[in-house]
């Protein structure tokens, strides 16, 4: 899940993310990618696509340095991006109606607490399991961007990277972990693993035999001795059932 924080006060901000960390330390099949940000502009003006957050975290008065408040964000968000959480983080509730025109999930008055950041990171998780076509993020050199779960036809490990390939062209993502550690943000419904530097989309898989997986793009791989019998249950568990 991803997450911007837009908030000028580094204390509270801070807090935010610990509490972020926390629920995600009790939530280990949903990994979080936090982002920080002191002013509206430079949350707008990050690489990559800055208005593509699951849920966003925003402070709605900020400093002189600020062209904007959080309100005025939230509408630019909302022309760009109707699906996402939006929760409003201040000391005043001069904006509190003014919060609901842009769809507002809450309306937290400083200090928040943990019950509070935990009940929206609840929220926003239960928008997105409803969601009939799903993202995953890919955190790239030039920014972090989402891409569709069915578009993804598979995952290889290179050096210190991988290498998503869509049915659009192909992405390099940078990874800091071991590719099995990396791969489980790819959720075990639509991908199978079939060699150890290798995930396969499911959804793109048209034949297979014992050692072999054929894709619709033409090309096939052989499945790892390990990985033979776990993908050949799993791929005839997909075949018979079909997922949708």
């Amino acid at each position: 899940m991803l997450i911007a924080v837009c908030e000028d006060e580094l204390r509270m901000s801070d807090e935010i993310v610990a509490y972020c960390k926390e629920w995600e330390i009790l939530h280990k099949d949903c990994p979080l990618t936090i982002h920080v940000y002191e002013t509206p502009e430079s949350l707008l003006n990050t690489h990559g696509h800055p208005l593509d957050y699951d849920l966003f975290f925003l402070d709605i008065e900020f400093g002189q340095n600020a062209s904007m408040n959080g309100y005025r964000l939230a509408e630019i968000i909302r022309e760009h991006n109707r699906a996402s959480v939006i929760v409003f983080i201040t000391n005043s509730k001069n904006y509190m109606l003014e919060g609901y025109q842009v769809y507002a999930y809450r309306y937290l008055l400083k200090p928040v607490s943990e019950a509070n950041i935990f009940d929206c990171l609840y929220h926003c998780v239960t928008d997105l399991l409803a969601g009939t076509d799903p993202f995953l993020p890919l955190v790239k050199k030039d920014g972090i961007s989402r891409i569709r779960i069915k578009e993804i036809i598979l995952v290889e490990n290179g050096l210190h990277s991988v290498t998503v390939r869509t049915v659009s062209g192909t992405e390099t993502a940078r990874i800091y972990e071991k590719f099995e550690d990396y791969v489980t943000v790819f959720p075990a419904e639509w991908f199978v693993r079939v060699q150890r530097g290798l995930i396969v989309n499911v959804l793109y898989i048209t034949k297979f035999t014992k050692d072999t997986v054929y894709l619709s793009t033409g090309t096939d791989y052989l499945i790892g001795r390990r990985y033979r019998s776990t993908v050949y249950e799993r791929l005839q568990q997909f075949f018979v059932g079909g997922k949708k």
